[in-house]
């Protein structure tokens, strides 16, 4: 009976074989890769281009084959490609922005990976283009979103400085002596129910308890001759407002003395910056969520080339498979969750405007299914 080794057959033949499929497997690879590949030779003539390079610049395989890297790129100089050659052989390898232009005239960026080969003592240069111009367009318009922010901010802050702000003054048992209309407005309280109030009463507890923190290094501060005694602090307090909520007040406060100089109140000047804090509380979570965004894009950006080599490998395994084979059916399986996999890669570095949505009852994620959607809850 023959032993397991003659029975065991190689998947691709002979030797001979095993060479023609892994050669033609490495040019499917490559000719139907996502991104565009050029080859150029060490005068910069243009000797292999892929599918995508064909589709994304215009021109047929035999046209660009009688081109150069110039041809295609406008911002390249005929007389520098030498001294480029030079820099990539040193340094093996480089990533830059650049330009390509199109059979018709258009010019769209592409980051460029550039890898230096030698192949029978003479270079080769092998460029993965891609296509960044959906990426250029998102940083201009992050950019534009980033500068009308800016303006708001200063149009706001204009604003607030025209409005009239709370003027109060305290005694040293913190009860206020004085308040002005302009509390109405921020808290609902009047002044005369101000006036009936203890500061306890008017701020959070741990508002409270960090004001007399700061009180007591203040009057420590009194000690020394060197201290100016008209200083002033600065200082965010959490107000209760009359309906319930709170709102968050900046107060510059200095000291009211008597005519010994000795500490007898408190006056201040409240000013309403509730929304400020939440602007910040936003813009923290807002670029958290871009950073983890960013991290994840990256990540997909890894991701796409094996799995385009996975997944060429696949297809062409089922080429070579009956469909009566009981593995076609995995290797079926394994196309569509790698298919899968690309949709998901592809809907997460696609990210511009994003929707949550709730999770396991008490927390939220990202609804990549609702990428473009305008909602409360969207960037």
């Amino acid at each position: 009976m023959d032993g397991p080794s003659k029975r065991r057959q190689k998947p691709f033949g002979n030797t001979l074989k095993l060479v023609e499929d892994t050669l033609y497997l490495t040019q499917l690879v490559m000719d139907r890769a996502p991104d565009s590949i050029i080859w150029m030779d060490d005068q910069g003539a243009i000797v292999y281009v892929n599918d995508a390079a064909c589709t994304s610049l215009g021109y047929t395989r035999d046209e660009l084959l009688s081109m150069t890297l110039s041809d295609i790129d406008p911002d390249r100089e005929r007389d520098t490609f030498e001294n480029e050659m030079k820099n990539l052989r040193r340094l093996g390898s480089k990533t830059f922005d650049a330009r390509r232009r199109t059979k018709d005239g258009r010019l769209f960026p592409v980051e460029i990976t550039t890898n230096y080969f030698e192949y029978k003592g003479r270079f080769i240069g092998i460029s993965f283009d891609r296509d960044i111009a959906a990426r250029k367009r998102a940083e201009s318009e992050r950019e534009s979103a980033l500068e009308a922010l800016r303006e708001s901010e200063e149009k706001y802050r204009f604003l607030m400085e025209q409005m009239s702000d709370t003027v109060w003054t305290l005694d040293m048992n913190m009860r206020p002596t004085y308040v002005s209309q302009a509390s109405t407005d921020t808290l609902g309280f009047t002044p005369e129910e101000r006036l009936q109030q203890n500061l306890s009463e008017m701020v959070t507890p741990e508002t409270y308890k960090r004001l007399m923190t700061v009180l007591a290094q203040e009057l420590e501060k009194e000690q020394d001759p060197a201290v100016k005694p008209n200083r002033s602090i600065v200082i965010e307090m959490e107000y209760y407002h009359k309906k319930g909520h709170t709102r968050w007040l900046e107060n510059r406060v200095r000291a009211i003395r008597d005519t010994n100089g000795t500490i007898a109140g408190l006056h201040g000047v409240s000013r309403d910056i509730t929304d400020r804090k939440e602007a910040e509380r936003d813009k923290y979570h807002r670029e958290k969520l871009q950073g983890i965004l960013e991290m994840a894009g990256t990540v997909c950006h890894e991701m796409n080339q094996p799995m385009q080599i996975i997944l060429g490998l696949t297809e062409l395994l089922l080429k070579k498979t009956a469909q009566d084979n009981p593995d076609y059916q995995k290797l079926c399986r394994v196309k569509k969750q790698i298919q899968r996999m690309n949709e998901i890669t592809d809907k997460l570095m696609s990210i511009q405007h994003y929707k949550t949505e709730d999770y396991a009852g008490f927390t939220q994620i990202i609804d990549i299914n609702d990428l473009h959607a305008d909602a409360d809850g969207g960037k």
